[in-house]
């Protein structure tokens, strides 16, 4: 069945970035957030993705490969079925595939975090009796995902597996903490899913995927992402914005919620942006001062400022992703990924 577009737009921002040598190999991360209207002047955070991606600066075996390190979306809203859901992401990871082969990368690879890993989501923390479902249900997710690229003949093919057992997926892509989380679940892998089917323990052995990219097919790559990295922000880490959202004890269980926590973290990324990461106690006390405010007021707030980092479209892949003009802190720091996305209008 068709999916029928959003009724608000979705706008694609790189709310954080940073250029790293964690685990020994050079990449760059993002942190690529979707925002979605749901009214004239508010919106809400409605999707998180964060990327490692090793050009060919890199050594081997990591340079040409990505790896997705989260995946991540609130909770449904009512009246929001999980195929407009779909449809929405769907939309957002092929376009980001589809501009990182243009760029020469190679291959993807993709992790569904096993049930003992208990801090891998952002918005919304899975009780403990359904971590296993949990992981199943994305496991899935993850399938239907690449399956839809394939369809649209973005990647070439993708195969999936156990850590240590399938091919093609070298462990130094993995930050060490994912690592010993797999090492971890493979040691009780029976006790954690004791009490339920087979099938069960045999889908979550097939948790890892590796994608491999189509090439363009002009055969014209550009030049990989080295524009200036966008100023650094405490969503850069996932780490940072998930201890930022417990401390200041935001949620996104419902709309209202989701609305006043996307409000805070804006207000913070702003000041982050406009006086520097060096502020510190000033700058992480801007989405509590944020959330404060709210709390002294019975109608939701007007918008924040217009947050100061280049939106992209997307366009493509079945489905029509919104976008407003703004303007970038700096001509220079416009990512290389949101110039190729624009071309998509």
């Amino acid at each position: 069945n068709k999916v029928s577009k959003p009724a608000m737009p979705i706008n694609i921002r790189v709310v954080g970035e940073k250029i790293s040598t964690a685990g020994g190999y050079l990449h760059r991360s993002k942190a690529i957030f979707a925002f979605q209207k749901v009214a004239e002047d508010k919106e809400m955070i409605l999707f998180a993705m964060y990327t490692n991606e090793y050009g060919s600066e890199s050594q081997a075996p990591n340079a040409g490969r990505i790896y997705l390190e989260c995946i991540d979306s609130v909770p449904l809203r009512p009246h929001e079925s999980g195929e407009e859901r779909d449809a929405v992401i769907r939309a957002i990871l092929c376009s980001y595939f589809d501009f990182m082969r243009r760029c020469g990368f190679q291959y993807v690879h993709a992790r569904v975090p096993p049930p003992n890993d208990v801090s891998c989501q952002i918005f919304a923390r899975r009780p403990a009796h359904l971590r296993v479902q949990s992981a199943v249900w994305m496991t899935r997710f993850m399938r239907r995902m690449l399956r839809h690229a394939a369809q649209t003949n973005v990647i070439h093919r993708f195969n999936s597996g156990s850590h240590g057992r399938i091919l093609n997926y070298p462990p130094t892509v993995l930050p060490s903490q994912h690592l010993l989380m797999e090492i971890v679940f493979a040691e009780k892998e029976d006790k954690l899913c004791a009490g339920h089917p087979p099938a069960v323990l045999e889908l979550l052995r097939e948790r890892m995927f590796v994608v491999q990219l189509q090439p363009h097919p002009d055969h014209q790559t550009r030049a990989a992402d080295r524009a200036k990295p966008l100023p650094l922000t405490f969503a850069a880490s996932r780490r940072d914005l998930t201890m930022a959202l417990m401390n200041d004890r935001l949620a996104f269980h419902t709309v209202p919620h989701a609305v006043r926590s996307t409000l805070s973290i804006l207000g913070r990324l702003i000041d982050e942006q406009t006086r520097g990461p060096q502020v510190g106690e000033r700058a992480a006390g801007a989405g509590r001062a944020v959330r404060h405010w709210l709390d002294e007021r019975q109608d939701m707030p007007p918008p924040a400022p217009p947050l100061r980092l280049q939106l992209s479209k997307v366009k493509r892949h079945g489905m029509e992703v919104g976008q407003e003009e703004l303007t970038p802190a700096d001509d220079n720091c416009t990512s290389a990924l949101e110039e190729e996305l624009m071309q998509y209008n």
